[in-house]
């Protein structure tokens, strides 16, 4: 049977659906605009519209609804519900009817997914829950579900590395770490990559080392040019480095290269001007060429901590651990002692959200502890443990003698 690979963008204009296979290399390009309308049936259930059908639903009816321009406004939807009600009719719209009237069924394929850089972790969650959902349908359809994989941003740089690895793949292998500096205009922000490569006989290895990010870097063109230089000058004594450029580049953000290109030395790649970061066209290029002398393999690791009530994210465990492992934090109640929730994650970074992935949840009840007073506050511990580099337990430990709560989790296998 022939492999096929299924590459969903989500971080266009509109949703791309790129479905190839090894054979030949016969490829097929779709798209889907984002717009979607629903109709609520006499008994109660929704009907998801498209194409003509969306041309036909009518808002000023109580029982019909559209949503459009959902490229531009979907990053600004945070119910979980709505999220999951839209998902859901986009995912059954392109798994089971786009696909396989294209002669593309799901069974024994890969599906990778692309997603836009502003999505909130809200969004994340709902995508994994009904990708699960739409592979448990399709297995009581009777058939076998599509490998599934999510990637955001980190997608995006490998989509690049893979890309362009034949022009620099000797400064990646030479050098201990190469810099790759991301300039995203859609948030006028940038974005640091490092990437550490190894070679052997058979394969390259790609082992992505740090994320850090820089918030409205841009904001004062000159003088953040002048900084971002100092910092150049700083890592190329060590490591080559890389810049690109992604996002809608008007006048402004045109300024910006030129400057930067006449003061940094430094590899500048082509702009992406039409792409939430670079989007998936140099990942499919890949698939349909065969260029690539040894396989290109990427490695990286996580970082686990939670969000506490006040917005504020912990680490726990640093993204240097080593299996196995298992990281312990120490915390005390204050204010109102009512019951609450807290998350787990993973990413490469925490201060990155745009690939912070949803873990497990804990309910922290402070009226457990039996010796509440306004002068011994409850205290309790947080701590993961990874038995691998994939299995883990999240556990909270109050200061009484009561059972510890925890629960298993698995880390998201976003690469394969």
């Amino acid at each position: 049977m022939q492999k096929r690979v299924c590459i969903i963008n989500l971080s266009a204009s509109e949703i791309q659906i790129k479905a190839l296979a090894d054979h030949q290399y016969e490829i097929i390009n779709l798209s889907l605009p984002w717009e979607v309308g629903f109709r609520q049936e006499v008994d109660g259930t929704l009907t998801a519209c498209f194409g003509e059908e969306f041309d036909r639903i009518d808002s000023n009816q109580p029982t019909e609804i559209r949503f459009t321009d959902l490229d531009l406004h979907f990053k600004d939807i945070t119910d979980a519900e709505t999220l999951e009600c839209i998902f859901h009719a986009f995912f059954e719209e392109i798994f089971q009817r786009q696909l396989p009237e294209h002669g593309y069924p799901v069974e024994a394929m890969s599906v990778y997914f692309i997603t836009p850089y502003p999505w909130k972790s809200v969004h994340r969650q709902q995508l994994r829950r009904v990708l699960k959902v739409i592979e448990k349908d399709l297995q009581t359809a009777g058939l076998t579900p599509p490998n599934i994989a999510l990637r955001g941003i980190l997608s995006q740089v490998l989509c690049l590395a893979v890309y362009y690895q034949e022009a620099w793949m000797d400064l990646l292998i030479n050098a201990s770490k190469l810099h790759l500096f991301f300039v995203d205009f859609t948030r006028y922000d940038l974005m640091l990559y490092q990437l550490a490569g190894k070679q052997s006989s058979d394969y390259a290895t790609v082992e992505l080392c740090d994320v850090l990010r820089f918030s409205d870097f841009f904001r004062d063109i000159e003088k953040l040019v002048s900084d971002l230089q100092r910092v150049l000058e700083t890592v190329v004594e060590t490591a080559p480095l890389v810049v690109s450029f992604c996002g809608t580049i008007d006048h402004s953000g045109r300024a910006i290269i030129e400057l930067l290109q006449a003061r940094c030395d430094a590899i500048f790649l082509e702009s992406q001007e039409s792409a939430t970061l670079l989007g998936g066209a140099k990942l499919v290029q890949e698939f349909e060429t065969q260029k690539l002398a040894k396989p290109l393999h990427f490695k990286y690791r996580f970082c686990f901590g939670v969000q506490l009530p006040d917005g504020q994210w912990i680490e726990l465990v640093p993204k240097t651990w080593i299996p196995p492992c298992q990281g312990k934090k120490a915390f005390r109640v204050t204010g109102t002692l009512e019951k609450f929730d807290l998350n787990l994650f993973c990413g490469l970074s925490l201060t990155d959200h745009s690939d912070v992935h949803y873990l497990a949840t804990l309910e922290i009840d402070p009226a457990e502890d039996g010796n509440l007073s306004s002068l011994n506050p409850p205290e309790f511990i947080l701590s993961v443990a990874l038995d691998d580099s994939i299995h883990g337990t999240f556990a909270v430990h109050l200061s009484n003698p009561h059972e510890t709560k925890s629960v298993e989790f698995t880390v998201p296998v976003l690469m394969d």
